[in-house]
Order: structure tokens, then sequence, then C-alpha cells
């Protein structure tokens, strides 16, 4: 390199490229780190949805355990089949009870299938950051190499170079023959006849 200005510009393209591949891997880390956070909380909401459902069989229990005692206190036994009290302890205690146990049951599940399924959002989100990290950061050293060969840094050799079976020098002719011996061409390309 040999202006100063242009050895800046390297640097600074290359630190550039650097910080935004880190950015990129740091995205994808929030992004991973919001996904554990999706998913404690999912844990979280099943367990709260189980815990409602064992309130609601011991509410049922309890509804029951009443119904049972009044009953008896008023003189029905309480297991008479088809009765008043059967009815009742059917109808209006253990449908709902176990429609409720049913219910909680079903929103444990879904909380944890719905917090897995955000969760692998997120990191595909993460990698689609880190990707567009690494692209972004290739996008602008690819830049700052055409910068500097803009600015005067080295172009690609074309210069021809002697090939490795045939190395010795080739005659000061002007002209030099093709293979068909009726042609030969000319160092400006021209071909022209022989006879």
């Amino acid at each position: 390199m040999a202006d100063p200005f242009t050895a800046v510009a390297v640097t600074l393209t290359v630190g550039k490229s650097l910080m935004e591949y880190q950015a990129g891997k740091d995205a994808k880390d929030a992004y991973y780190s919001q996904a554990q956070h999706k998913e404690l909380e999912g844990r979280r909401e099943a367990v709260r949805a189980k815990e409602e459902g064992i309130e609601a069989l011991k509410a049922m229990r309890k509804a029951l355990a009443n119904v049972s005692a009044t009953s008896f206190a008023g003189g029905l036994e309480p297991d008479i089949s088809g009765g008043t009290i059967e009815n009742i302890g059917t109808q209006n205690i253990l449908d709902p009870g176990f429609s409720d146990f049913f219910t909680a049951k079903s929103n444990e599940s879904l909380a944890i299938s719905m917090s897995l399924a955000q969760a692998e959002d997120l990191r595909f989100a993460g990698r689609q950051a880190k990707q567009q990290g690494v692209m972004s950061a290739m996008s602008t050293i690819a830049g700052g190499m055409a910068s500097y060969r803009n600015i005067g840094g080295p172009t690609p050799d074309t210069s021809p170079t002697s090939s490795s079976y045939n190395s010795a020098p080739r005659a000061r002719s002007s002209e030099y023959y093709h293979s068909n011996p009726k042609y030969y061409y000319r160092y400006d390309n021209t071909r022209r006849g022989v006879g």
C-alpha cells in the first residue's frame, strides 16, 4: 500500500465488516435468549393451567361432599339411584367440574405447544439475523475492495506468462504460423492465406 489514506480506508472497511458480523451474532444471541424466555413462560402458563385443573377437582369434591352431607342431614339417602341427589351431583357438580378440569388440561398442553412454536420462530429469526450479518459483512468487504481498486489499488495481472511446457522465447518475427499450413497469423490477428 503506497498511500496511508488507503491503509486507513482498508482498515476501516475491515473494521466495519467485523462490526456487522458481530451485530448479526449478537442479534442471534438475543433472539435465542428470547426463545428461552418464551419456553419458560409457556411452562409457567402450563403449571398455572394444571393448578386450575386441580382446583376444579378439589372444588368438585368439596361440592359433592356438601351435597352428600346436606342430603344425609335432611334424612335423604345419598346413594339413592335415580333420585334428586344423584341428579344434583351429576348435572350440577360432576359435569361442570370435569369440564373445567379438561379445559384446564387442554390449556396446559396449548400453553406448552404455543411457547415451543414461538421459541422456534425466534430461533429462526436469530439464524436469519446472523446470516444477514455475515452477508452484510461480505458486502462491505466487497464494496471496500471495489473502492480500493477504483482509487488505485492493485489490478488483476493481465500480462502474458510463459507456459511450463514451452518456456523458450518466441522468435521476433512479425508473423507466426497456425497449425494449418495454409494460413498464418500476424500479431495483429489478421488472417492471410498462403497459397
